[in-house]
């Protein structure tokens, strides 16, 4: 099966240099203020696609987008041919792009959290866990080459502040150059 969301990115090859506390999310350009500041959505709205089996375009809204990524990657990793258990099995030739499939997958539902409930985060204080869980999803997908930076270019001024240690806070979370309260889980090494 194959699936995407509609992009136009611009290609960037900056790297992810350093992880670190962040302090809210006092991003550049397009948005993602954090708490106690303005709170905008950087990405305009998109229109999710999704092949069936039969290799067939769906247009699909985006909660049906993510229930067919997340299917479509729960029979991915529980197939024993694709993810093998066993003592001896081979993993498949196709075993990287697959991975790498997976990941284009979690990038996608990703943004559209960013994108269309940060708020929501915010609100319930989880904002630090999605921050926490972002770095370290791009700093796993660049160090093996997983994504490709053309697909991951709408997020470039967001994975910038969160990766270069940007609104960094001492990880105090005493609001240190970004918004009062807010962190994020990720300590410097």
């Amino acid at each position: 099966m194959k699936g995407g969301a509609t992009t136009n990115p611009v290609e960037d090859g900056r790297g992810c240099p350093a992880q670190g506390p962040v302090s809210g999310v006092a991003g550049r350009g397009r948005g993602w203020r954090g708490a106690g500041g303005r709170v905008t959505a950087p990405l305009p709205r998109r229109q999710y696609y999704w092949y069936d089996e039969r290799g067939k375009k769906v247009k699909c809204t985006a909660p049906q987008y993510v229930d067919f990524v997340m299917s479509s990657i729960q029979k991915l990793v529980t197939d024993e041919d694709v993810f093998p258990t066993k003592y001896g099995r081979e993993f498949p030739s196709s075993f990287e792009s697959l991975v790498k499939k997976i990941c284009r997958y979690l990038f996608h539902v990703l943004a559209h959290i960013y994108s269309a409930h940060f708020k929501e985060t915010l609100a319930l204080e989880l904002h630090g866990h999605l921050n926490t869980l972002y770095v370290h999803f791009i700093l796993f997908a660049r160090e093996f080459n997983l994504l490709d930076p053309k697909e991951t270019a709408v997020m470039d001024d967001l994975t910038e502040v969160l990766c270069s240690g940007g609104g960094r806070g001492g990880g105090s979370g005493d609001g240190a150059g970004g918004g009062a309260g807010a962190q994020n889980h990720v300590k410097e090494r």
